[in-house]
């Protein structure tokens, strides 16, 4: 099995005033691109925007930070649908090796079938489906029967080395610029990861690393297997984590 590739979608951030001209650099080079507000969330305030579409953009009130990041257009589809991961790394401030990822992987996907540029095919957060009245799935990745045994090995073996970069990075930043006080020290925090299985031309697996959520969402209404998993890691290796910076022995 050879290793997936990890890259990420070119990825911007703007003020409200800048994301015109962030709209129109994406155009010239004919990108898809979704525009979201960086402290928005529950799928709120996103929106995909074609090449063509940009003139139509109004900027909201106040003035709110954007990301504005490229679409990637050559999704893995499941059973027709555009489909992406969440996965969850749990990293302990001050202990390298204590970082790892943990279950579940869930998968989520898109209300409807895949059209390119089209929000309700694009958009695959589930809170997004929830107030658009679309069909709203997301489970465990090991509940997915249509996708085949082989490609789930292969995610993830390729999201664990891609979490494993990510946690070197998350160590090197702690050591190498981020002040070191009370705030930033004994600490265990969880992270909730979003990445996106596509092919390249050649065939081989890309997993697009989207974004990192520092405060996950861990309770999903639509999936009580997923939830039962998430309440299993947060028992059984969050809790015990914190428990044990506070010098508390975990309950058996």
């Amino acid at each position: 099995m050879t290793a997936a590739l990890s890259i990420r979608p070119e990825t911007l951030t703007a003020s409200v005033r800048q994301v015109p001209t962030m709209l129109r650099y994406f155009a010239r080079r004919g990108a898809d691109c979704i525009v979201k507000e960086a402290e928005a969330d529950n799928g709120t305030k996103v929106r995909v925007m074609r090449p063509d579409g940009f003139p139509g953009w109004r900027p909201p009130d106040g003035d709110p930070r954007f990301v504005v990041q490229e679409v990637v257009h050559d999704p893995l589809l499941l059973a027709g649908h555009k489909s992406d991961l969440r996965c969850h790394v749990m990293i302990d401030v001050d202990d390298r090796q204590r970082c790892r990822m943990v279950s579940p992987v869930l998968m989520r996907r898109a209300g409807v079938p895949y059209v390119r540029g089209w929000d309700d095919s694009e958009i695959t957060n589930v809170n997004y489906q929830h107030r658009t009245g679309l069909p709203a799935e997301i489970r465990p990745i090991e509940e997915w029967e249509v996708l085949p045994s082989d490609l789930r090995a292969e995610m993830l073996t390729g999201l664990q080395a891609l979490m494993n970069q990510l946690l070197d990075a998350h160590r090197w930043w702690t050591e190498c610029v981020a002040p070191r006080d009370r705030w930033t020290s004994r600490r265990v925090l969880l992270w909730g990861i979003d990445v996106l299985p596509a092919r390249g031309t050649d065939g081989a697996l890309k997993l697009n690393l989207l974004e990192i959520n520092v405060y996950a969402q861990l309770h999903r209404p639509s999936s009580p297997s997923s939830n039962e998993m998430m309440a299993a890691m947060l028992a059984g290796d969050y809790l015990p984590a914190m428990l044990a910076h506070a010098g508390v022995q975990a309950p058996a």
